[in-house]
């Protein structure tokens, strides 16, 4: 196949997030590109990283992708929860992939903030995940 790994688990990623009828309770919506006057809360999945470890008769890719939930500033509470409800679906979860074989899906790191001063807050869940080329 020899395709970029990083688009397929992006795509996968997407189908979970959007599939999950709890997250979508919570949030108006899983995006790459937000559309303009989108109300908050969203999800978006953001930048992503991939090496790509070609060994004898197999591609190994180690990729991480960023998932960024954005909520309104009256507290890191509901952004924290929704940052839950992914971190539920992920760690240590499966994604649907063609083309791929998941190896490892885990999630490394969160972080909160307070943005553009002081009217939103963004949580960041960095995902990483392994995958082998089929």
């Amino acid at each position: 196949m020899s395709n970029l790994a990083l688009m397929e688990v992006q795509r996968a990623l997407y189908t979970k997030l959007s599939g999950d009828g709890v997250l979508m309770g919570m949030v108006t919506g899983v995006y790459d590109v937000v559309p303009q006057k989108t109300a908050l809360p969203y999800v978006v999945i953001g930048d992503g990283r991939a090496n790509v470890e070609p060994a004898d008769d197999i591609t190994l890719t180690e990729l991480q992708l960023q998932i960024e939930v954005w909520g309104d500033a009256t507290g890191r509470k509901k952004v924290l929860t929704i940052l839950n409800r992914i971190f539920s679906l992920m760690h240590l979860g499966t994604l649907t992939l063609t083309g791929y074989q998941q190896v490892l899906l885990r999630c490394e790191q969160a972080d909160t903030e307070v943005t553009e001063q002081g009217q939103n807050t963004r949580g960041v869940l960095i995902v990483r995940a392994i995958v082998v080329e089929v």
